[in-house]
């Protein structure tokens, strides 16, 4: 497990709400609300400015997530989807993903990453899904997206669906 998910981890397991976690963490985690409908992830709220996905998508896209609520990639999110049903269903969800992916000024990049989502409680009692990444290798820009296959795409579980213990 790569050091920053194992913190969040840590993180989640003593905190019993999104105020409980430190600023580290809250720089590199996204966070979502809502359903997770049509195979899509829930929409965005919050997008740290030093989370992968703005490592990905850029710090201009990380500034306007929220307005537009989803990355620039729709293959991605339902790609993604099955975590989130997981952790909205109050459980977390550790994977593994590698998907090549388009950012918007159509740029292509392969990602290899691993990614926790947990379930968190505002201070008002709203359920929201925290997210952190880390990447397993580093981001590899390749040529344009004409020239590449973009069907390629995996997400599994790389631990099982019970957390009772540490993963």
């Amino acid at each position: 497990m790569q050091p920053i998910i194992e913190s969040f981890w840590r993180e989640w397991l003593r905190s019993t709400s999104l105020s409980g976690y430190s600023q580290f963490l809250l720089d590199r985690m996204t966070l979502s609300a809502g359903t997770a409908n049509d195979d899509m992830a829930p929409q965005l709220l919050a997008v740290g400015p030093q989370s992968f996905v703005a490592t990905c998508f850029g710090a201009n896209w990380a500034r306007e997530a929220t307005i537009r609520a989803r990355t620039p990639d729709t293959r991605l999110e339902k790609l993604c989807a099955r975590g989130y049903h997981v952790a909205i269903g109050g459980r977390p969800s550790l994977d593994v993903v590698k998907t090549i992916t388009t950012d918007d000024d159509g740029q292509t990049m392969d990602l290899l990453y691993e990614r926790l989502l947990v379930p968190i409680r505002t201070a008002g009692g709203h359920l929201v899904i925290g997210c952190v990444t880390a990447p397993l290798k580093p981001i590899c820009w390749l040529p344009a997206p004409d020239a590449q296959d973009l069907s390629a795409g995996s997400s599994k579980d790389s631990r099982p669906r019970e957390y009772d213990r540490e993963p």
